[in-house]
């Protein structure tokens, strides 16, 4: 399973999100995890490594792998294709180096350059793995716009709310997953 951890409360969501994982009966199909945080972000970088219980040493050189932003909170609009761009080659080499079985996100900026590269080969004909997308807690009435620009394309698009599911045919709700 690889993880992307955003910043601040897609983290918090994230890890609550894994932790139900963990205690279910699919926790070995998707062991071990690893995750994709943004280069920067250390607090994610760390809270990742706790849960699992990996030491720092562990946590630098195996199972956490980090990305540029591709959009900083009030960055311009002019100068994020730029970074979007930086983030997609670096997520290229992550994706191309590391095994997994699923990808699962939850709506930071990052997710869509690395989601649409997973998804890329599958307009080729390629079997990619899915891409599993939970919309935030904190989106009771619309969507995010990761999750606007990724319902397309993901395989499972689970929302918290009844009446996201209502208004989204392709999304899922199974009540609040955090």
């Amino acid at each position: 399973l690889l993880v992307l951890l955003g910043s601040g409360g897609h983290t918090a969501e994230m890890l609550r999100l894994l932790e139900q994982l963990k205690s279910s009966e699919h926790a070995n199909k998707y062991a071990p995890v690893q995750y994709i945080v943004t280069a920067g972000d250390a607090m994610s970088e760390g809270k990742a490594g706790r849960f699992e219980g990996l030491s720092e040493r562990e946590s630098i050189c195996a199972r956490i792998h980090r990305v540029p932003r591709a959009r900083r909170v009030k960055q311009p609009w002019t100068s994020t294709p730029f970074s979007t761009m930086w983030s997609l080659i670096a997520s290229i080499r992550i994706l191309w180096t590391v095994p997994f079985d699923a990808f699962l996100c939850n709506g930071p900026g990052t997710s869509v350059p690395l989601a649409m590269l997973i998804f890329l080969p599958k307009i080729l004909g390629f079997s990619t793995p899915p891409i599993i997308y939970v919309e935030s807690f904190a989106r009771v009435k619309t969507l995010s716009l990761s999750g606007r620009l990724l319902y397309p394309i993901v395989d499972l698009f689970l929302v918290q709310w009844a009446d996201l599911a209502k208004a989204w045919p392709k999304a899922q709700y199974h009540g609040i997953l955090v």
